[in-house]
């Protein structure tokens, strides 16, 4: 049986390939052709994918049935409507969806007119096609438009809240949306197609796991495509949007979120920025004074970070800061903001965190930066690390064990805590900031939680 089955298999992965070929081939070609090619060869798959889905299934296991139309071609309508709207806008993903829901309507036309021909008899029919074939054909049109049309603005909802859960991962931002779109399709489509039939259980089981499948290979090939061989600069949105149109609102407000994610970004080091922490910082202090916890806030700066830009220009000294910023990033949690406040500067908000938690992460901080920066040229004139202590109320604690060769990068941390020691923004800043500048003239390299 196994044997029996490779060659359809393989056929299918084939099909597969050329598919996601042809639609590569037009996408890349678009700024040339434009779209409506794509309009076009999606009408077509289309109405390919319901005959297919009625005529042609490859038996996996004695239960499973799979039609190449169902795994294979459907799912590339639901890409190509992914693909326009992250590649344009909106508007042209609904031309697309109109466009296809045209060819549905034709298609079932055309399917009746084609029964009463067949059922003529002096209509020569030399293949003996049966009229129930073509039939059917406008039961599986009205349930795949219907189906369709409402995978296509599912995957663009979907598309969006996966986009804000998962940011910069476009993979799983695709993946997640085809497949959950596609499980949803399957159980609608079967169910209002082949709810009657004996093997309706049989395809609506094998059309959840090929469908799974096929939405691992479309979604790989269109993240690389997208990253790698598609890659442009978003056009932000000129004009607001009809609030009549959800396609269009849904543009607007993925463009305005990653502007808005762009806007609170640091460009040398990509972490927050000055704004960004300003903004915060009083939008924390208003949640932990309303939910009654605490709050935390690290001023860091990086020691004898002005030797570094004289003895080696500021291109090492901006290749520094990227690098403390990444250890910086690496031992925060989720919940913590990191921000360049300034030049070599760097504050942290430390949500729900109290001091004595705030101290144990700063320590982790101080010792992981020297670990992990250092500058990559011969040697500074004067040392660039200090003995490594970290003060803390009870005693003074190594921060770093032993000595630091001559190309490692320290900071300096200071502390301070709401609501036991400052209850207002500027107070926070001011005695974290007034911490720092303890440490930097006590030795650097080292935590101040406490006045020196």
């Amino acid at each position: 049986m196994a044997t029996e089955l490779l060659p359809q298999l393989a056929l299918m992965f084939l099909e597969t390939v050329l598919v996601t070929s042809i639609l590569l081939t037009f996408f890349r070609l678009r700024s040339i052709l434009g779209l409506a090619p794509i309009y076009t060869m999606l009408g077509v798959f289309f109405q390919l994918a319901n005959l297919w889905s009625a005529t042609i299934y490859v038996r996996i296991t004695p239960e499973l049935l799979v039609s190449p139309g169902s795994v294979v071609l459907f799912p590339s309508s639901i890409l190509a409507v992914l693909f326009i709207y992250i590649k344009e806008d909106a508007g042209e993903a609904r031309r697309l969806i109109y466009a296809l829901l045209a060819s549905d309507i034709v298609g079932s036309i055309l399917s009746l007119m084609v029964v009463l021909h067949l059922r003529d008899p002096h209509i020569f029919n030399p293949f003996n096609l049966s009229p129930d074939l073509f039939l059917n054909m406008p039961r599986l049109d009205l349930v795949g438009s219907l189906t369709l049309y409402m995978d296509a603005i599912l995957i663009i909802l979907v598309y969006e809240f996966f986009a804000r859960k998962f940011g910069r991962s476009l993979f799983w931002r695709i993946y997640l949306s085809m497949t959950l779109v596609l499980i949803f399709d399957t159980v609608v489509f079967v169910t209002g197609a082949f709810v009657e039939q004996p093997t309706y259980l049989s395809i609506l089981l094998s059309g959840l796991l090929g469908k799974s499948i096929t939405a691992l290979l479309y979604s790989t090939v269109l993240t690389i495509y997208l990253t790698r061989f598609d890659v442009t600069k978003d056009d932000e949105a000129d004009q607001p949007p009809a609030l009549g149109d959800l396609f269009e609102v849904l543009t607007y407000r993925q463009k305005y979120e990653a502007m808005k994610i762009r806007a609170s970004r640091d460009g040398l080091t990509n972490v927050y920025n000055r704004a960004f922490f300003d903004d915060v910082l009083l939008s924390e202090l208003a949640l932990s004074e309303r939910s009654g916890r605490a709050m935390s806030l690290l001023m860091i700066d990086v020691d004898f970070f002005k030797k570094v830009n004289d003895t080696y220009g500021h291109t090492e000294g901006d290749r520094v800061l990227v690098q403390v910023a990444s250890a910086l990033q690496s031992i925060l949690r989720q919940s913590d903001f990191l921000c360049r406040y300034g030049g070599e500067e760097f504050a942290v908000i430390l949500p729900g965190t109290d001091r004595d938690q705030a101290i144990g992460l700063a320590q982790r901080l101080c010792a992981e930066v020297p670990k992990t920066c250092r500058v990559g040229v011969s040697s500074i004139e004067a040392p660039l690390v200090a003995s490594g202590n970290v003060l803390v109320e009870s005693d003074r604690e190594s921060c770093q064990t032993g000595n630091l060769d001559e190309f490692s990068i320290t900071a300096t941390i200071g502390l301070a805590s709401y609501p036991k020691e400052a209850t207002a923004a500027q107070g926070l800043i001011k005695l974290a900031d007034s911490r720092l500048y303890q440490g930097k003239q006590s030795g650097r390299n080292r935590v101040v939680p406490m006045e020196i």
